[in-house]
């Protein structure tokens, strides 16, 4: 049932209707039994269709209103091609099938729009759907409720709170937002914990309605793009994690989520301020990302990723991002020297490394431990 309503998008109720509008346009060339049958297995092929849709890394990456357009579309276009084509080899004539194409057409179109809207989707699984009806009276006395809830009794309890307080549209976007990025945070450390990444996704999903209310609050898309980016990572180092013996549908599925990470990550540097630190942090996560793909098998990149690095270092002021942000870079240069051992990176890390990582710096030990590395 999950395959036939692609991966949690579709209610299930909207199967037997999509399955009426076109048995009820097939029986009239093919008779009852043979019209159902048809259009069962036209549902099918449609459903199908749009669960392969949803599960595509550049679907994903669109927004909300797009993926409810392209959704509508396959709604409606679908079903009355294949009804249409299936009554032309019938015989049906010339000018009744264009018709009964689109009185299916408006069917279909009036199936979905009786039955709901998609809700958004991540790495084709469902967000949760609509915030529940009850809303607080005081859309900031729910933000308060939902932070004193997260520092006290955990994630869980918060995420709820917060799904009521941005149901209000008088809702403080921007701090709303803040809680928001707290909760998804929590909710990734606790995935780290215990393995299982249901509240992580979830709190993802308030974050994502947040945005879609408010397009035009500032740092909102870029914050979700990144969040998005930090859990597919999560994914792939959970199935690197499982171990066993590597097989073909494994590599796959860590290309699949390799490429849906870069596209998240190209996204949050697109909706950041240009030049900000926002913009600066996620052109280093984009370029660690592409110097880390030639050691999984991906094309290697790394000279777009240090390009993206050094970008990131140049706009950020002096001070402890900026040394985070070098040793990164001495990182992604240490990534390359294993594919080409270049002396000329290999003196540029161990630059880096005396300018980031004096005595007593935090970074001290990171900093060894790359040089030790790079003295093997």
């Amino acid at each position: 049932m999950r395959v036939l309503t692609a991966g949690g998008v579709l209610p299930p109720w909207r199967l037997p209707l999509i399955l009426l509008v076109v048995g009820v346009a097939l029986a009239w060339s093919y008779g009852p039994m043979p019209g159902l049958l048809a259009a069962l297995l036209v549902t099918v092929v449609l459903l199908l269709t749009v669960h392969r849709l949803v599960c595509l890394a550049w679907f994903r990456g669109l927004g909300l209103r797009d993926r409810q357009r392209l959704l509508t579309v396959c709604l409606t276009v679908h079903p009355a091609v294949l009804a249409g084509a299936a009554l032309a080899m019938n015989g049906t004539g010339p000018l009744a099938t264009p018709l009964v194409m689109a009185l299916i057409g408006a069917g279909a179109t009036g199936v979905h729009l009786i039955t709901g809207r998609p809700v958004p989707v991540v790495r084709g699984r469902a967000y949760p759907g609509r915030p529940p009806d009850r809303t607080p009276a005081t859309p900031v006395g729910s933000l308060d409720r939902a932070r004193r809830l997260l520092a006290t009794a955990g994630p869980g309890a918060a995420l709820p709170a917060l799904r009521h307080a941005i149901a209000d549209p008088a809702v403080d976007a921007a701090l709303a937002l803040t809680v928001a990025d707290q909760l998804v945070q929590a909710q990734s450390a606790r995935a780290e914990q215990s393995g299982d990444d249901t509240g992580y996704h979830e709190a993802i999903g308030v974050l994502d309605d947040l945005v879609q209310r408010h397009q035009r609050l500032p740092g909102g898309r870029s914050r979700l793009h990144s969040h998005r980016a930090q859990y597919l990572m999560y994914q792939a180092a959970r199935l690197v994690g499982r171990g066993g013996p590597a097989t073909p549908r494994t590599a796959r599925r860590l290309h699949q989520l390799y490429t849906a990470t870069e596209a998240e990550l190209r996204a949050a540097v697109r909706a950041a301020p240009a030049g900000s630190r926002v913009w600066a942090r996620e052109c280093s996560a984009l370029g660690m990302l592409l110097c880390q793909g030639a050691h999984q098998g991906e094309p290697d990149r790394s000279d777009e990723g240090i390009t993206l690095i050094r970008r990131a270092v140049d706009v950020l002021p002096p001070g402890p991002s900026q040394q985070r942000t070098l040793l990164e870079l001495a990182t992604a240069l240490a990534l390359r020297v294993q594919l080409r051992d270049d002396p000329d990176d290999s003196r540029e890390i161990r630059r880096i490394v005396a300018r980031v990582a004096g005595p007593g710096s935090p970074l001290e030990a990171q900093a060894a431990a790359l040089l030790a590395d790079l003295g093997r």
